[in-house]
């Protein structure tokens, strides 16, 4: 299979032309009659590390750790009492048995945990925009 691999002019002209797209998609001249106009946002991250007695460690215990992670950062938002409607990106081949599920097909990226994973166990949402969401842009100009 061809991997794509780009260079940082060309991650950077994507990232330009995208964000192009995206500001005329949402301006007020070229989408006069949307319910939804361009607002501020403001997004805060955080990055926590997964001990390789995780990784290769059992299932429950991964997404534990994904919980209790979600958890510390919540409360160090001060929303830990708050209903939010929360994401998870999860990075891993499945294969998709309906339209908005998927099942685990195998584990990569030095992952190794352990359990039965054959149950639907997310909800499909593409990659892209979990990416998307965290790259820190425009701070950060280089690809992740």
């Amino acid at each position: 299979m061809y991997s794509m691999r780009f260079s940082d002019d060309t991650v950077k002209d994507i990232m330009n032309r995208f964000r192009r797209e995206m500001e005329n998609g949402l301006g007020r001249d070229t989408s006069p009659t949307a319910t939804d106009k361009k607002q501020p946002v403001q997004m805060e991250s955080q990055v926590y590390e997964t001990p390789d007695d995780i990784i290769h460690g059992n299932g429950t215990r991964l997404f534990g750790h994904v919980a209790d992670c979600l958890g510390d950062f919540m409360e160090k938002q001060n929303i830990k009492d708050k209903k939010l409607p929360v994401g998870f990106t999860f990075s891993f081949p499945c294969a998709q048995t309906k339209l908005d599920e998927a099942v685990l097909v195998t584990w990569t990226k030095k992952f190794k945990a352990s359990g039965d994973y054959e149950a639907d166990i997310m909800a499909v949402v593409n990659d892209t925009t979990g990416t998307m969401m965290t790259s820190k842009y425009p701070k950060q100009l280089t690809a992740p």
